[in-house]
């Protein structure tokens, strides 16, 4: 069925080109900037020598700047310009806790209905990053698809992002601080014994959930968690997002336990917007958990 709403985003959800083709999702590059090297973060470009610029020089400054409110006005252009049918355009951002790209797509908004002002434009904050906002857009697409207006494709947005869940094994402690709130006496206790803690992230913000005495008992605690979240949310179908910070042989072992679990599951490598904060080693899951 014909979409009259279209999905915009941008590539701090960390979508891959042929999952934003396959579900129609256009994306808006951010800027990374590590040292005096700057990306423009389009969708394919892979990560690896970022990271690798990290491993060399744990001190060397990376940041993720949000596209600024031209881009974003463009986008939607385009987006309204490529098909007659578009009624409506939905901007799903990366969580303005922390990035400023939701700000920026609501003055690039404004911006573009000056042009198009017989195409509604809303710009909606995940809350989230990474696979979990991917999960956002994708509820956001699976509604558009058939054929519902602006307002049921809202609703569908509201609800997962009230319901998306992450859970991850850090391989860092010492930048975590950049992508949230986990508290600093928690860190510094769990730092002092050598931890690496499983941290959870909702709508809430984030914090501790276990402090294995290793890594490979994080991952399992990671994976044990992703598989509970899964059978509470009485889904017909789950959704699942593993990511990894240059781990993927631990990742696709997480995803395996969760594909036995019912799961549809995807594997990827994390968003520097959040993987660099935090660290080598990192494995996450991302998935929409029960109301």
């Amino acid at each position: 069925m014909p979409r009259r709403t279209a999905i915009i985003t941008d590539s701090a959800a960390g979508l891959s080109p042929e999952l934003a083709a396959r579900h129609g999702i256009r994306v808006v590059p951010m800027t990374i900037r590590v040292g005096d090297d700057e990306v423009v973060d389009v969708p394919g470009i892979g990560h690896g020598s970022i990271y690798e610029a990290v491993a060399r020089d744990p001190l060397v400054p990376v940041t993720v700047s949000a596209p600024l409110p031209h881009i974003w006005r463009d986008a939607i252009l385009a987006t309204t310009a490529s098909s007659k049918l578009v009624e409506a355009v939905l901007v799903i951002t990366v969580s303005a806790q922390f990035s400023a790209s939701y700000d920026a797509a609501r003055v690039g908004s404004e911006m573009a209905r000056e042009r198009v002002s017989d195409v509604r434009v809303e710009v909606f904050d995940s809350d989230s990053a990474a696979g979990a906002q991917a999960l956002v857009c994708l509820a956001a697409t699976n509604m558009a698809d058939t054929g519902a207006d602006i307002d049921a494709v809202l609703a569908a947005v509201l609800a997962a992002r009230e319901r998306v869940r992450t859970v991850a094994v850090l391989g860092s402690l010492d930048q975590i601080h950049r992508v949230g709130r986990v508290p600093a006496a928690a860190l510094w206790a769990a730092r002092a014994v050598g931890l690496k803690p499983v941290v959870s992230l909702d709508a809430t913000g984030w914090r501790i959930v276990a402090r294995p005495l290793s890594r490979r008992s994080g991952i399992r605690k990671v994976a044990a968690a992703v598989r509970e979240g899964l059978v509470a949310s009485e889904a017909e179908e789950s959704r699942a997002v593993v990511m990894h910070v240059q781990c993927e042989r631990d990742a696709m072992r997480v995803a395996s336990d969760i594909v036995d679990a019912g799961a549809r599951v995807s594997v990827c490598e994390m968003h520097p917007f959040a993987g660099v904060p935090a660290g080598t080693g990192t494995v996450g899951v991302a998935w929409v958990g029960g109301g």
